[in-house]
């Protein structure tokens, strides 16, 4: 039977996880208070400020709206492009949250299958497989599952420079999955930041504590390295649930009036699945037209009962925290990229890229599920492409 007591208990417990985890990374922190800060990031920009206005007219900037360069007055696409300073001043917790803010017709659904969906001008699906995941331009998405069900969730921002979104169909020439658009986030190198940081976050309503660090070295105009790591225990928000059917005490569960909060005990909403903690790690090195990065992330949550939990009979042998459990689910997600770009002449560009992508998910139905083992399941993903540019001049007409 539950009772005040046990929902009290289980509340000072969670306080107690808290307080005793943002100690633990503020003292991290605090350990490295004498990291160089002195160096601030480096954005780009003031590659572009020494430009002369020719120069400046002459820049070519790809987006995810198409495979090569293209002049942005020529592109029929829809695009929302976010720089770092968007970002920062956004006050977002994860990109889920930044989009909402900024990308027009970009709905956000909390879903009891697997993690919030997102949906383009209308066009929305439980299984996240209608628009494409991108890093630096290449395509994260699960294709067996879950889609691009991977690290929009994870309150850690610190390694990206940009975030372009696609809306509508004009990105298709990414392949299959980008009928509704695609998302590209853009990580930050050893060209585009110096210097190093440790940034400690704490949210107080939707709960979470992260800690970040970043370090970035350029070796010369063409080299550089860059190193994130970041870290973060999600709690979710304590909100009130409502199940939308008047029901009698059963299961060992209090009575429930429609219109009127659930009794009783529940996950938070956004909490993290497993009562694991969130991860992201990039890696990132460049050495002229050459490129390496890695990337790994872990993200993933927990849903809260549905009205099965009155609705069905719980056997005997189940207690009602594993009764009233709703679905968790996990992501784990390691890629390694190596690209190569190179002008071989005045008209000719090529562009390689060669990547390896790991994608192990983990699936635990809601407790009503009684005798329904955990699924894991992973998907190996080798992706080869290769890009030829040609852009003929007035001796070619």
């Amino acid at each position: 039977m539950i009772t005040k007591g046990s929902i009290m208990a289980r509340h000072w417990k969670r306080q107690a996880v808290r307080i005793t985890g943002a100690f633990i990374i503020a003292s991290s922190a605090a350990a490295a208070e004498h990291a160089n800060t002195n160096n601030l990031p480096a954005d780009g920009t003031d590659d572009f400020v020494s430009m002369s206005l020719e120069d400046l007219m002459n820049v070519e900037v790809q987006s995810p709206g198409g495979l090569t360069s293209t002049d942005p007055r020529r592109r029929p696409i829809s695009i929302t492009e976010l720089d770092v300073r968007d970002i920062q001043q956004s006050g977002a917790r994860d990109l889920n949250r930044l989009l909402e803010i900024y990308v027009p017709n970009l709905q956000i659904i909390h879903h009891h299958s697997h993690q919030d969906h997102v949906g383009f001008r209308g066009i929305i699906s439980d299984r996240d497989d209608k628009y494409l995941f991108q890093v630096n331009g290449l395509t994260m998405n699960n294709r067996m599952l879950v889609g691009a069900d991977n690290e929009r969730q994870i309150p850690l921002l610190g390694d990206l420079r940009s975030v372009s979104v696609v809306r509508g169909p004009a990105s298709a020439t990414h392949g299959s999955g980008a009928v509704a658009g695609v998302i590209d986030v853009e990580t930050y190198s050893g060209l585009t930041f110096q210097g190093a940081d440790v940034k400690v976050r704490q949210g107080l309503v939707d709960q979470y504590t992260a800690t970040e660090l970043r370090y970035g070295r350029r070796f010369s105009e063409t080299s550089g390295i860059f190193l994130y790591y970041g870290v973060a225990g999600v709690e979710g928000a304590d909100a009130d649930y409502y199940i939308g059917k008047s029901y009698p005490a059963t299961n060992g569960l209090p009575a429930n009036v429609a219109g009127e909060p659930y009794g009783g005990p529940m996950a938070n909403i956004g909490e993290a699945g497993f009562d694991a903690i969130q991860q992201k790690a990039h890696l990132s090195y460049v050495n002229g037209p050459w490129e390496f990065w890695a990337r790994y992330t872990q993200d993933g949550s927990e849903m809260r009962p549905i009205r099965q939990i009155y609705a069905s009979v719980k056997p005997a042998d189940v207690s009602v925290e594993d009764w009233t459990r709703g679905r968790e689910g996990q992501n784990q997600q390691f890629t390694a990229a190596v690209s190569f770009k190179k002008e071989i002449s005045s008209t000719l560009k090529l562009e390689l890229l060669q990547s390896y992508d790991i994608f192990a998910y983990t699936d635990s139905r809601s407790g009503i599920a009684v005798g329904q083992a955990v699924r894991h399941a992973s998907e190996n993903e080798l992706f080869t492409r290769a890009i030829a540019v040609w852009t003929p001049n007035d001796a070619h007409s």
